[in-house]
């Protein structure tokens, strides 16, 4: 949006949503929160997707039924796989659509609640799906940059808010949009690349200290305003 207002040579200044670490940060909390009430995925290869479901005209506007289509291709190929899933209760009904057997249902809690911290602290990858759906395609959405904080790799559907901020191989992974295939595929290649992980989370991390705090993004908001 930013991109196309300028080359209306319209005079706008882009200033994102990110995180407010003081109050979101996993990495403050500890991981042991998470295991100790979930002790069965401590040797599992965790696969976490937390978010909603939302549905506009009966269509799946956050993309997330892919997400359990790819997982039934992973789970198929690589036994330790687990994929944690936060969000509505509706969403077992997908997974018992699919037959999906390594799963863990887990209850929603509000956005910041210590659990919520310790699960995105315990992934090991985090999926942010997508759709063509406008107000999700644009959007640079909430909780890529809380996926961000987590510092651990993201694998996500390039909708153009994705893109605006996450950097193929960089400091996420990038897939397709609606592609169920390439998401297995990139899963896939990230359970089976240690190094790939840690190098891409960490960059996520980086780059939301740099550019995407609240800390960051008030100064340069303050000076925006004290320019006008």
């Amino acid at each position: 949006i930013y991109s196309l207002l300028k080359r209306q040579r319209i005079n706008v200044i882009y200033l994102p949503f990110g995180v407010d670490l003081k109050e979101f940060d996993p990495l403050r909390v500890s991981p042991k929160l998470f295991l100790e009430k979930y002790p069965q995925i401590s040797d599992k290869t965790r696969i976490v997707y937390s978010g909603g479901i939302w549905e506009v005209n009966g269509r799946d506007a956050l993309g997330v039924e892919k997400l359990i289509k790819a997982f039934r291709i992973v789970e198929e190929k690589e036994t330790n796989a687990i994929l944690l899933l936060q969000t509505t209760p509706k969403v077992m009904d997908i997974v018992r659509r699919y037959g999906i057997k390594n799963v863990l249902y887990v209850k929603q809690t509000v956005w910041n609640d210590p659990l919520r911290l310790s699960l995105f602290r315990n992934a090991d990858i985090m999926v942010a799906t997508g759709s063509t759906y406008p107000a999700v395609y644009l959007s640079e959405r909430t909780t890529m940059f809380q996926y961000m904080a987590a510092g651990n790799a993201i694998v996500a559907e390039a909708t153009l808010g994705m893109r605006g901020v996450l950097e193929h191989r960089k400091d996420a992974y990038l897939v397709e949009l609606d592609n169920p295939i390439k998401l297995a595929d990139a899963i896939l290649e990230l359970i089976r690349d240690e190094g790939l992980r840690k190098y891409l989370g960490r960059n996520a991390r980086a780059k939301l200290e740099r550019d995407y705090t609240w800390e960051k993004l008030s100064e340069k908001a303050r000076k925006l305003l004290e320019s006008v």
